[in-house]
Protein backbone atom coordinates (compact mmCIF):
# COMPACT_ATOMS: atom_id res chain seq x y z
CA UNK A 1 0.00 0.00 0.00
CA UNK A 2 1.34 3.65 -0.70
CA UNK A 3 1.34 6.25 1.74
CA UNK A 4 0.39 9.40 -0.20
CA UNK A 5 0.85 12.73 1.46
CA UNK A 6 -1.10 15.89 -0.09
CA UNK A 7 1.28 18.55 -1.54
CA UNK A 8 0.75 21.65 0.43
CA UNK A 9 1.22 25.43 0.06
CA UNK A 10 3.83 27.03 1.57
CA UNK A 11 2.46 30.88 2.27
CA UNK A 12 5.57 33.48 2.96
CA UNK A 13 4.20 36.49 3.59
CA UNK A 14 5.90 39.65 2.79
CA UNK A 15 5.04 43.75 2.61
CA UNK A 16 2.26 43.35 5.24
CA UNK A 17 1.25 46.89 5.35
CA UNK A 18 0.50 46.90 1.51
CA UNK A 19 -1.09 43.62 2.04
CA UNK A 20 0.89 42.18 -0.95
CA UNK A 21 0.80 38.23 -0.99
CA UNK A 22 3.67 35.99 -2.66
CA UNK A 23 2.98 32.01 -2.81
CA UNK A 24 4.97 29.23 -4.15
CA UNK A 25 3.99 25.75 -4.62
CA UNK A 26 6.43 22.41 -5.19
CA UNK A 27 4.88 19.31 -5.99
CA UNK A 28 6.95 16.78 -4.09
CA UNK A 29 7.46 12.89 -3.62
CA UNK A 30 8.68 12.46 0.23
CA UNK A 31 6.80 14.61 3.01
CA UNK A 32 6.42 18.39 2.61
CA UNK A 33 7.38 21.58 4.42
CA UNK A 34 4.19 22.47 6.53
CA UNK A 35 2.75 25.28 8.31
CA UNK A 36 2.31 23.65 11.48
CA UNK A 37 1.01 26.59 13.56
CA UNK A 38 -0.03 29.87 12.69
CA UNK A 39 -1.65 33.51 13.36
CA UNK A 40 -0.65 35.49 10.83
CA UNK A 41 -1.25 38.03 9.70
CA UNK A 42 -1.89 40.37 12.34
CA UNK A 43 -3.72 44.26 11.00
CA UNK A 44 -2.73 45.25 14.83
CA UNK A 45 -2.02 44.21 18.89
CA UNK A 46 -3.39 43.61 21.67
CA UNK A 47 -0.38 44.59 23.84
CA UNK A 48 3.04 46.02 22.81
CA UNK A 49 6.45 45.18 24.83
CA UNK A 50 9.84 47.22 24.11
CA UNK A 51 12.97 44.74 24.06
CA UNK A 52 14.68 46.85 26.49
CA UNK A 53 12.08 45.06 29.10
CA UNK A 54 11.35 42.21 28.19
CA UNK A 55 12.25 39.03 25.94
CA UNK A 56 8.78 37.52 24.51
CA UNK A 57 7.62 34.01 23.73
CA UNK A 58 5.01 31.41 22.65
CA UNK A 59 4.90 28.05 24.30
CA UNK A 60 3.40 25.04 21.82
CA UNK A 61 3.33 21.17 21.92
CA UNK A 62 4.43 19.08 19.49
CA UNK A 63 1.45 16.10 19.15
CA UNK A 64 1.93 12.16 19.58
CA UNK A 65 3.03 10.18 16.52
CA UNK A 66 5.84 11.97 14.06
CA UNK A 67 9.24 13.94 14.77
CA UNK A 68 8.79 17.07 12.34
CA UNK A 69 12.12 19.06 11.62
CA UNK A 70 12.07 22.95 12.25
CA UNK A 71 12.35 25.06 9.29
CA UNK A 72 11.59 28.73 9.84
CA UNK A 73 9.90 30.60 11.82
CA UNK A 74 8.35 33.91 10.91
CA UNK A 75 6.68 36.65 13.56
CA UNK A 76 5.17 39.64 12.52
CA UNK A 77 7.85 42.64 14.02
CA UNK A 78 7.98 46.00 14.54
CA UNK A 79 10.86 48.91 15.14
CA UNK A 80 13.30 50.99 13.40
CA UNK A 81 16.65 50.21 12.42
CA UNK A 82 16.22 46.92 14.82
CA UNK A 83 17.43 43.49 15.42
CA UNK A 84 16.17 40.40 16.28
CA UNK A 85 16.99 36.85 17.52
CA UNK A 86 15.24 33.73 17.86
CA UNK A 87 15.97 30.85 20.10
CA UNK A 88 14.17 27.40 20.84
CA UNK A 89 13.43 26.27 24.22
CA UNK A 90 12.58 22.91 25.77
CA UNK A 91 9.64 23.58 27.94
CA UNK A 92 8.88 20.33 30.03
CA UNK A 93 8.33 22.21 33.03
CA UNK A 94 9.42 25.50 35.06
CA UNK A 95 10.13 28.14 32.32
CA UNK A 96 12.43 28.68 30.58
CA UNK A 97 13.25 25.27 30.32
CA UNK A 98 16.04 23.64 28.41
CA UNK A 99 17.79 25.98 25.08
CA UNK A 100 17.79 23.95 22.65
CA UNK A 101 19.38 26.14 19.66
CA UNK A 102 19.21 30.09 18.19
CA UNK A 103 17.55 29.85 14.95
CA UNK A 104 19.40 31.13 12.02
CA UNK A 105 21.23 34.78 12.84
CA UNK A 106 20.55 38.13 14.11
CA UNK A 107 17.42 39.33 11.81
CA UNK A 108 16.84 42.74 10.91
CA UNK A 109 13.53 44.84 11.16
CA UNK A 110 12.97 47.93 9.61
CA UNK A 111 8.68 48.69 10.03
CA UNK A 112 6.44 50.82 11.70
CA UNK A 113 2.61 50.04 12.52
CA UNK A 114 1.72 45.95 12.30
CA UNK A 115 5.36 45.76 11.93
CA UNK A 116 6.44 43.28 8.99
CA UNK A 117 6.79 39.41 8.81
CA UNK A 118 9.85 38.50 9.30
CA UNK A 119 11.77 35.00 8.82
CA UNK A 120 14.05 33.17 11.08
CA UNK A 121 15.55 30.47 9.25
CA UNK A 122 17.06 27.18 10.67
CA UNK A 123 20.42 26.82 9.21
CA UNK A 124 21.15 24.00 11.45
CA UNK A 125 18.74 20.45 11.40
CA UNK A 126 16.19 21.25 14.25
CA UNK A 127 14.11 18.17 15.49
CA UNK A 128 10.85 18.73 17.35
CA UNK A 129 10.27 15.55 19.20
CA UNK A 130 6.87 14.26 19.26
CA UNK A 131 4.64 14.58 22.41
CA UNK A 132 7.18 17.38 23.46
CA UNK A 133 6.42 21.39 24.92
CA UNK A 134 8.96 23.81 23.39
CA UNK A 135 8.94 28.07 23.26
CA UNK A 136 9.94 30.30 20.58
CA UNK A 137 11.74 32.97 22.55
CA UNK A 138 12.63 36.36 20.54
CA UNK A 139 15.32 38.91 22.19
CA UNK A 140 16.58 41.96 20.00
CA UNK A 141 16.32 46.06 20.14
CA UNK A 142 12.67 46.36 18.36
CA UNK A 143 9.32 46.04 19.24
CA UNK A 144 6.99 43.28 20.18
CA UNK A 145 3.65 42.78 19.70
CA UNK A 146 0.56 40.36 21.50
CA UNK A 147 -2.20 39.22 20.28
CA UNK A 148 -5.35 37.57 21.51
CA UNK A 149 -6.03 35.70 17.83
CA UNK A 150 -4.53 32.81 18.96
CA UNK A 151 -1.99 30.05 16.65
CA UNK A 152 -3.66 27.19 15.05
CA UNK A 153 -2.55 24.26 13.37
CA UNK A 154 -1.26 20.79 13.76
CA UNK A 155 0.30 22.18 16.53
CA UNK A 156 -1.26 23.12 19.70
CA UNK A 157 -0.68 26.32 21.07
CA UNK A 158 -0.10 26.32 25.24
CA UNK A 159 0.78 30.31 26.42
CA UNK A 160 2.48 33.05 25.65
CA UNK A 161 5.61 33.89 27.42
CA UNK A 162 6.86 37.14 29.02
CA UNK A 163 10.61 37.56 30.30
CA UNK A 164 11.32 40.40 33.07
CA UNK A 165 14.98 41.65 31.74
CA UNK A 166 15.19 43.43 34.90
CA UNK A 167 13.58 40.96 37.75
CA UNK A 168 14.48 37.61 35.20
CA UNK A 169 10.47 36.79 36.38
CA UNK A 170 9.17 34.60 33.55
CA UNK A 171 5.33 34.68 33.06
CA UNK A 172 3.03 32.93 31.47
CA UNK A 173 -0.12 34.38 29.18
CA UNK A 174 -2.57 31.64 28.40
CA UNK A 175 -4.87 34.39 26.62
CA UNK A 176 -1.94 36.00 24.40
CA UNK A 177 0.67 35.19 21.67
CA UNK A 178 2.98 36.51 19.49
CA UNK A 179 1.96 36.67 15.87
CA UNK A 180 4.07 34.20 14.37
CA UNK A 181 3.71 30.76 11.66
CA UNK A 182 6.24 28.19 12.31
CA UNK A 183 7.08 25.94 9.52
CA UNK A 184 8.38 22.71 10.05
CA UNK A 185 8.89 18.92 7.81
CA UNK A 186 7.50 15.94 9.67
CA UNK A 187 10.58 13.13 10.23
CA UNK A 188 8.48 10.03 8.00
CA UNK A 189 9.80 6.81 8.16
CA UNK A 190 9.50 5.66 4.41
CA UNK A 191 5.83 3.65 3.44
CA UNK A 192 7.36 0.61 1.47
CA UNK A 193 5.63 -0.33 -2.10
CA UNK A 194 6.42 -2.11 -5.36
CA UNK A 195 5.79 -3.15 -8.47
CA UNK A 196 6.75 -6.33 -10.44
CA UNK A 197 7.40 -6.98 -14.18
CA UNK A 198 7.99 -10.71 -15.32
CA UNK A 199 9.59 -12.15 -18.45
CA UNK A 200 9.39 -15.44 -18.05
CA UNK A 201 11.70 -16.67 -15.48
CA UNK A 202 13.19 -12.75 -15.05
CA UNK A 203 11.56 -10.31 -12.95
CA UNK A 204 12.32 -6.95 -13.06
CA UNK A 205 11.42 -4.95 -9.20
CA UNK A 206 10.61 -1.06 -9.35
CA UNK A 207 10.45 0.53 -6.05
CA UNK A 208 7.83 3.00 -5.59
CA UNK A 209 8.32 3.71 -1.85
CA UNK A 210 7.57 7.05 -0.07
CA UNK A 211 9.76 9.23 1.79
CA UNK A 212 12.30 8.97 -0.60
CA UNK A 213 14.02 6.16 0.96
CA UNK A 214 17.82 5.46 1.08
CA UNK A 215 18.65 1.49 1.46
CA UNK A 216 16.25 -1.18 0.82
CA UNK A 217 15.95 -5.29 1.71
CA UNK A 218 14.11 -7.12 -0.91
CA UNK A 219 13.91 -11.04 -0.39
CA UNK A 220 12.88 -12.84 -3.46
CA UNK A 221 11.05 -15.95 -1.97
CA UNK A 222 13.45 -18.63 -3.43
CA UNK A 223 16.44 -17.64 -0.82
CA UNK A 224 17.94 -15.16 -2.83
CA UNK A 225 17.95 -11.14 -1.61
CA UNK A 226 19.29 -7.72 -2.78
CA UNK A 227 20.10 -4.39 -1.56
CA UNK A 228 20.10 -1.98 -4.37
CA UNK A 229 16.72 -0.02 -5.25
CA UNK A 230 15.57 -1.91 -8.69
CA UNK A 231 16.58 -5.06 -8.76
CA UNK A 232 16.40 -7.31 -11.39
CA UNK A 233 16.04 -11.71 -10.32
CA UNK A 234 15.92 -14.58 -12.24
CA UNK A 235 14.54 -17.35 -10.82
CA UNK A 236 15.32 -21.31 -11.83
CA UNK A 237 11.60 -22.50 -11.82
CA UNK A 238 8.03 -21.75 -12.87
CA UNK A 239 6.34 -21.06 -10.00
CA UNK A 240 4.24 -18.77 -7.54
CA UNK A 241 6.85 -16.30 -4.92
CA UNK A 242 6.10 -14.63 -1.99
CA UNK A 243 8.28 -10.90 -2.63
CA UNK A 244 9.05 -9.00 -0.05
CA UNK A 245 10.66 -4.94 0.35
CA UNK A 246 11.58 -3.40 3.44
CA UNK A 247 12.36 0.70 3.03
CA UNK A 248 14.95 2.58 5.02
CA UNK A 249 15.91 6.48 5.37
CA UNK A 250 17.54 8.48 7.84
CA UNK A 251 13.81 8.53 10.14
CA UNK A 252 13.44 4.68 10.25
CA UNK A 253 12.47 1.55 8.33
CA UNK A 254 9.58 0.75 6.95
CA UNK A 255 6.79 -2.12 7.65
CA UNK A 256 7.85 -5.34 5.45
CA UNK A 257 5.34 -5.15 2.28
CA UNK A 258 5.12 -8.36 0.45
CA UNK A 259 3.23 -9.58 -2.39
CA UNK A 260 3.09 -12.89 -4.78
CA UNK A 261 4.74 -13.11 -8.09
CA UNK A 262 4.16 -15.23 -10.83
CA UNK A 263 7.00 -16.73 -13.74
CA UNK A 264 6.48 -18.71 -16.14
CA UNK A 265 8.57 -20.39 -18.36
CA UNK A 266 6.74 -20.28 -21.66
CA UNK A 267 3.85 -21.63 -23.05
CA UNK A 268 2.59 -25.24 -22.30
CA UNK A 269 3.03 -27.63 -25.90
CA UNK A 270 0.67 -30.32 -26.71
CA UNK A 271 0.69 -33.27 -28.94
CA UNK A 272 -2.13 -35.34 -30.27
CA UNK A 273 -1.54 -39.32 -31.46
CA UNK A 274 -3.21 -41.95 -32.23
CA UNK A 275 -3.81 -44.39 -29.26
CA UNK A 276 -1.03 -46.60 -28.51
CA UNK A 277 -3.85 -49.53 -28.73
CA UNK A 278 -5.68 -47.73 -31.98
CA UNK A 279 -6.18 -50.35 -35.07
CA UNK A 280 -5.34 -48.14 -38.24
CA UNK A 281 -7.47 -48.85 -40.54
CA UNK A 282 -10.69 -49.54 -38.38
CA UNK A 283 -14.17 -50.44 -38.56
CA UNK A 284 -14.72 -49.58 -34.59
CA UNK A 285 -15.95 -46.64 -32.90
CA UNK A 286 -14.61 -45.05 -31.16
CA UNK A 287 -11.40 -44.15 -32.11
CA UNK A 288 -9.11 -43.02 -30.08
CA UNK A 289 -6.64 -40.41 -29.66
CA UNK A 290 -3.65 -39.76 -27.24
CA UNK A 291 -3.41 -35.83 -25.56
CA UNK A 292 -0.27 -34.94 -23.89
CA UNK A 293 0.50 -31.43 -22.16
CA UNK A 294 4.14 -30.23 -21.53
CA UNK A 295 2.57 -29.40 -17.85
CA UNK A 296 -0.48 -29.45 -16.14
CA UNK A 297 -3.29 -27.40 -17.47
CA UNK A 298 -6.81 -26.48 -17.07
CA UNK A 299 -9.77 -25.36 -19.30
CA UNK A 300 -9.53 -28.54 -21.91
CA UNK A 301 -12.70 -30.08 -23.00
CA UNK A 302 -14.18 -31.27 -26.20
CA UNK A 303 -14.84 -27.86 -27.61
CA UNK A 304 -10.98 -27.30 -27.97
CA UNK A 305 -11.10 -30.77 -30.35
CA UNK A 306 -10.16 -29.29 -34.53
CA UNK A 307 -12.05 -31.76 -36.32
CA UNK A 308 -11.42 -33.11 -40.33
CA UNK A 309 -11.09 -35.79 -42.59
CA UNK A 310 -13.28 -37.43 -45.20
CA UNK A 311 -15.02 -39.89 -43.17
CA UNK A 312 -18.85 -39.45 -43.53
CA UNK A 313 -21.84 -38.59 -40.62
CA UNK A 314 -21.99 -36.30 -37.56
CA UNK A 315 -19.30 -36.70 -35.42
CA UNK A 316 -19.46 -36.75 -31.65
CA UNK A 317 -16.06 -35.89 -29.26
CA UNK A 318 -15.90 -36.66 -25.98
CA UNK A 319 -12.45 -36.16 -23.76
CA UNK A 320 -11.44 -37.79 -20.53
CA UNK A 321 -8.61 -37.24 -18.44
CA UNK A 322 -6.86 -34.49 -16.15
CA UNK A 323 -3.30 -32.34 -15.43
CA UNK A 324 -1.69 -32.81 -18.50
CA UNK A 325 -2.74 -36.09 -20.30
CA UNK A 326 -6.18 -37.00 -21.70
CA UNK A 327 -7.86 -38.85 -24.04
CA UNK A 328 -10.09 -38.07 -26.73
CA UNK A 329 -12.45 -40.25 -28.48
CA UNK A 330 -14.34 -39.77 -31.93
CA UNK A 331 -18.03 -41.56 -32.72
CA UNK A 332 -20.59 -40.99 -34.98
CA UNK A 333 -18.99 -41.87 -38.35
CA UNK A 334 -21.18 -43.75 -40.91
CA UNK A 335 -19.40 -44.03 -44.35
CA UNK A 336 -15.86 -44.74 -44.89
CA UNK A 337 -12.88 -41.98 -44.44
CA UNK A 338 -10.49 -40.68 -42.69
CA UNK A 339 -10.33 -38.79 -39.03
CA UNK A 340 -8.13 -36.11 -38.30
CA UNK A 341 -7.76 -34.51 -34.95
CA UNK A 342 -5.87 -30.95 -33.46
CA UNK A 343 -5.92 -29.03 -31.13
CA UNK A 344 -5.48 -25.06 -31.48
CA UNK A 345 -3.59 -22.66 -29.93
CA UNK A 346 -4.92 -21.30 -26.66
CA UNK A 347 -6.95 -24.76 -25.96
CA UNK A 348 -5.89 -24.43 -22.19
CA UNK A 349 -4.27 -22.70 -20.08
CA UNK A 350 -1.21 -23.51 -17.25
CA UNK A 351 -1.54 -22.67 -13.54
CA UNK A 352 0.34 -19.61 -14.18
CA UNK A 353 -2.21 -18.69 -16.96
CA UNK A 354 0.25 -18.89 -19.82
CA UNK A 355 -2.37 -20.36 -23.18
CA UNK A 356 -1.02 -23.80 -24.46
CA UNK A 357 0.51 -23.57 -28.10
CA UNK A 358 -1.41 -25.59 -30.89
CA UNK A 359 -0.70 -29.34 -31.38
CA UNK A 360 1.86 -31.05 -33.29
CA UNK A 361 1.56 -34.84 -33.94
CA UNK A 362 3.44 -37.66 -35.39
CA UNK A 363 0.22 -39.44 -36.58
CA UNK A 364 -3.29 -37.64 -35.59
CA UNK A 365 -5.36 -39.40 -38.40
CA UNK A 366 -6.87 -42.79 -38.68
CA UNK A 367 -8.63 -44.29 -41.93
CA UNK A 368 -12.52 -45.48 -40.72
CA UNK A 369 -13.66 -48.31 -43.02
CA UNK A 370 -17.24 -49.53 -43.17
CA UNK A 371 -17.62 -53.47 -45.15
CA UNK A 372 -19.14 -52.47 -48.60
CA UNK A 373 -18.76 -48.98 -48.69
CA UNK A 374 -15.46 -47.39 -50.50
CA UNK A 375 -13.48 -45.60 -48.61
CA UNK A 376 -13.84 -41.43 -49.34
CA UNK A 377 -17.25 -42.13 -51.63
CA UNK A 378 -19.21 -40.24 -49.52
CA UNK A 379 -18.00 -36.38 -48.55
CA UNK A 380 -17.24 -35.15 -44.73
CA UNK A 381 -20.50 -34.33 -43.09
CA UNK A 382 -19.11 -31.68 -40.55
CA UNK A 383 -21.23 -29.69 -38.10
CA UNK A 384 -19.48 -26.13 -37.12
CA UNK A 385 -18.92 -25.21 -33.63
CA UNK A 386 -21.47 -24.01 -31.72
CA UNK A 387 -21.66 -20.58 -31.91
CA UNK A 388 -19.90 -18.66 -29.12
CA UNK A 389 -20.55 -14.30 -29.26
CA UNK A 390 -19.59 -11.88 -27.03
CA UNK A 391 -20.80 -11.79 -23.87
CA UNK A 392 -22.89 -8.66 -24.15
CA UNK A 393 -24.66 -9.62 -27.42
CA UNK A 394 -26.88 -11.97 -25.48
CA UNK A 395 -28.46 -8.64 -24.60
CA UNK A 396 -29.82 -8.23 -27.63
CA UNK A 397 -31.68 -11.70 -27.01
CA UNK A 398 -35.35 -10.59 -25.60
CA UNK A 399 -35.93 -14.89 -25.21
CA UNK A 400 -31.87 -15.26 -23.73
CA UNK A 401 -31.32 -16.49 -20.37
CA UNK A 402 -28.11 -14.49 -20.24
CA UNK A 403 -27.59 -10.71 -20.00
CA UNK A 404 -23.85 -8.88 -18.87
CA UNK A 405 -22.61 -5.52 -18.75
CA UNK A 406 -18.82 -5.09 -19.09
CA UNK A 407 -16.54 -2.24 -19.85
CA UNK A 408 -15.28 -1.41 -23.04
CA UNK A 409 -11.50 -2.13 -21.82
CA UNK A 410 -12.38 -6.00 -21.40
CA UNK A 411 -15.83 -6.57 -22.79
CA UNK A 412 -14.35 -6.65 -26.84
CA UNK A 413 -12.21 -10.06 -25.46
CA UNK A 414 -14.93 -11.96 -23.08
CA UNK A 415 -17.27 -14.99 -24.71
CA UNK A 416 -19.99 -17.10 -23.39
CA UNK A 417 -21.41 -20.05 -24.15
CA UNK A 418 -24.51 -21.20 -22.79
CA UNK A 419 -24.53 -24.51 -21.40
CA UNK A 420 -27.58 -25.15 -19.76
CA UNK A 421 -30.92 -23.33 -20.38
CA UNK A 422 -34.14 -23.39 -18.69
CA UNK A 423 -33.52 -26.71 -17.03
CA UNK A 424 -32.26 -28.12 -20.37
CA UNK A 425 -28.62 -28.67 -21.15
CA UNK A 426 -27.99 -27.21 -24.75
CA UNK A 427 -26.99 -29.84 -27.05
CA UNK A 428 -24.18 -30.14 -29.89
CA UNK A 429 -22.88 -32.48 -31.98
CA UNK A 430 -25.51 -35.20 -30.28
CA UNK A 431 -23.90 -34.19 -27.08
CA UNK A 432 -24.91 -32.19 -24.13
CA UNK A 433 -22.43 -29.06 -23.35
CA UNK A 434 -23.18 -29.52 -19.64
CA UNK A 435 -21.43 -32.33 -18.37
CA UNK A 436 -20.42 -33.35 -14.73
CA UNK A 437 -17.34 -34.88 -15.36
CA UNK A 438 -15.87 -32.71 -18.11
CA UNK A 439 -16.14 -29.85 -14.85
CA UNK A 440 -14.68 -32.44 -12.75
CA UNK A 441 -17.23 -31.43 -9.98
CA UNK A 442 -20.26 -33.83 -9.55
CA UNK A 443 -23.82 -33.34 -7.81
CA UNK A 444 -25.06 -30.13 -9.71
CA UNK A 445 -28.20 -32.11 -11.12
CA UNK A 446 -29.01 -32.89 -7.94
CA UNK A 447 -29.37 -29.01 -6.98
CA UNK A 448 -31.98 -28.27 -10.30
CA UNK A 449 -29.99 -27.01 -12.70
CA UNK A 450 -31.65 -24.29 -14.26
CA UNK A 451 -28.66 -21.94 -16.47
CA UNK A 452 -25.14 -22.31 -16.91
CA UNK A 453 -22.81 -20.12 -19.23
CA UNK A 454 -19.20 -20.87 -19.92
CA UNK A 455 -17.11 -17.09 -19.74
CA UNK A 456 -14.25 -17.34 -21.24
CA UNK A 457 -11.51 -15.40 -23.89
CA UNK A 458 -10.12 -16.57 -27.01
CA UNK A 459 -7.25 -13.91 -26.99
CA UNK A 460 -5.98 -15.40 -23.57
CA UNK A 461 -7.64 -12.88 -21.07
CA UNK A 462 -7.29 -13.97 -17.43
CA UNK A 463 -8.32 -11.23 -15.41
CA UNK A 464 -11.14 -8.36 -15.80
CA UNK A 465 -10.31 -5.18 -14.74
CA UNK A 466 -12.82 -4.11 -12.28
CA UNK A 467 -14.99 -7.03 -12.88
CA UNK A 468 -17.64 -7.04 -14.98
CA UNK A 469 -21.82 -7.83 -14.46
CA UNK A 470 -23.31 -11.30 -15.13
CA UNK A 471 -27.04 -12.77 -15.28
CA UNK A 472 -28.53 -16.02 -15.49
CA UNK A 473 -32.52 -15.95 -15.94
CA UNK A 474 -34.60 -16.66 -12.69
CA UNK A 475 -34.16 -17.21 -8.84
CA UNK A 476 -31.78 -19.08 -7.08
CA UNK A 477 -28.28 -19.90 -5.76
CA UNK A 478 -24.85 -18.59 -8.34
CA UNK A 479 -22.57 -21.21 -8.33
CA UNK A 480 -19.19 -20.36 -9.37
CA UNK A 481 -15.84 -22.48 -10.63
CA UNK A 482 -12.93 -20.64 -11.56
CA UNK A 483 -10.95 -21.57 -14.91
CA UNK A 484 -8.06 -21.15 -12.91
CA UNK A 485 -8.15 -24.27 -10.70
CA UNK A 486 -7.39 -27.42 -11.29
CA UNK A 487 -9.19 -29.54 -10.33
CA UNK A 488 -11.87 -27.33 -10.14
CA UNK A 489 -14.14 -26.64 -7.23
CA UNK A 490 -17.42 -25.19 -6.93
CA UNK A 491 -18.06 -22.59 -4.62
CA UNK A 492 -21.08 -20.16 -3.93
CA UNK A 493 -20.98 -16.80 -4.65
CA UNK A 494 -23.56 -13.55 -3.87
CA UNK A 495 -25.31 -12.71 -5.76
CA UNK A 496 -28.22 -9.57 -6.74
CA UNK A 497 -30.76 -7.87 -9.06
CA UNK A 498 -30.50 -5.05 -11.20
CA UNK A 499 -32.98 -3.10 -12.68
CA UNK A 500 -31.76 -3.20 -15.89
CA UNK A 501 -31.93 -6.74 -16.43
CA UNK A 502 -35.16 -7.78 -14.11
CA UNK A 503 -35.88 -11.26 -13.48
CA UNK A 504 -32.04 -12.54 -13.43
CA UNK A 505 -30.07 -13.18 -10.44
CA UNK A 506 -26.51 -11.56 -11.09
CA UNK A 507 -23.03 -11.57 -9.34
CA UNK A 508 -19.67 -9.25 -10.14
CA UNK A 509 -16.94 -11.66 -11.92
CA UNK A 510 -13.51 -10.94 -12.35
CA UNK A 511 -12.08 -13.81 -14.07
CA UNK A 512 -12.96 -16.81 -16.71
CA UNK A 513 -15.05 -19.45 -15.44
CA UNK A 514 -18.17 -21.71 -15.30
CA UNK A 515 -21.18 -19.74 -13.53
CA UNK A 516 -24.12 -22.16 -12.75
CA UNK A 517 -27.56 -21.11 -11.58
CA UNK A 518 -29.46 -23.55 -9.23
CA UNK A 519 -32.93 -24.20 -7.85
CA UNK A 520 -31.83 -25.34 -4.37
CA UNK A 521 -28.79 -24.28 -1.63
CA UNK A 522 -26.89 -26.76 -1.54
CA UNK A 523 -25.97 -25.62 2.13
CA UNK A 524 -29.35 -24.78 2.83
CA UNK A 525 -31.74 -28.04 4.19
Amino acid sequence: MIRIKSARFIVVLMCLLTGFVASSSQPVQAAVSQIVLSNLPQVGFSSSYNSSFFDVGTRFSVPAGDNYTLNSVSVQLNGVSASFQAYLYETPGALPGTLVSQIGGTVAVNATGAGAVTPFIANVPITLQANHTYMILLTGTGNYGLTVNLPTGIFTFQSGVLHDTFTSAWNSIPALSLALSIEATPQLAPTASFSATPTDLSVVFTDTSTESPTGWSWTFGDGGNSSIQNPTHVYATDGLYNVCLTASNMYGDSSPVCQNVTVSNGAPTVTINQAGTQADPTSSSPIVFEVQFSESVNGFDSMDIALSGSAGGVWNVGVSGSGSTYQVEISGMTTAGSVSVSIPAGAAQDIYGANSLASTSIDNTVTFDVLGIPSGSVPPTLLPPPPTPLCSAFNFDENGVLRASLSDAFGYAVNCRVLYQNGMSTQWLGNSLYSEGNLGVLGFTELGILQAVDIFSPSGMTYFSGGGVFCLRGEGTLIWLSANQSPRHAEIIGSYTVPEFPGFTCSTLFEPGTLVLVQRNPITP
